[in-house]
């Protein structure tokens, strides 16, 4: 594997990693505040739930994809598990940056 092949698996853990985290400590900070923007911004959160779902898909396909390699040990869906299994990164990544980006508390303050 190269280095660049560890650099983006590394940077894809980061990313999946940090997301649900900071959406852990900005839902901690405020409950109240937090599922309230979630429910004022209702198309936005419906996209983001949308995203979330397709990504639940996409994990769905790569594990049926698995347990077919398991069964017939063919070297081509290990290929293919490992191109969807990316693909499910990115999408949950843009998934949890949506859910951020909607439950961010932001401060108006001057």
């Amino acid at each position: 594997m190269s280095i660049y092949n560890t650099l983006f698996i590394d940077v894809i853990f980061a990313i999946l990693f940090i997301l649900p985290l900071m959406i852990y400590i900005n839902f901690r900070k405020n409950k109240t505040a937090a599922l309230g923007l979630l429910f004022t911004n209702k198309n936005k959160t419906i996209k983001a739930i949308q995203l979330f779902a397709v990504a639940m898909i996409i994990y769905a396909v790569s594990m049926f994809i698995l347990l077919l390699y398991d069964v017939y040990n063919v070297a081509t869906l290990i290929t293919v598990y490992i191109i969807i299994s990316v693909i499910l990164a990115l999408v949950l990544s843009y998934a949890f940056y949506k859910f951020y980006r909607i439950m961010k508390l932001t401060n108006y303050s001057n």
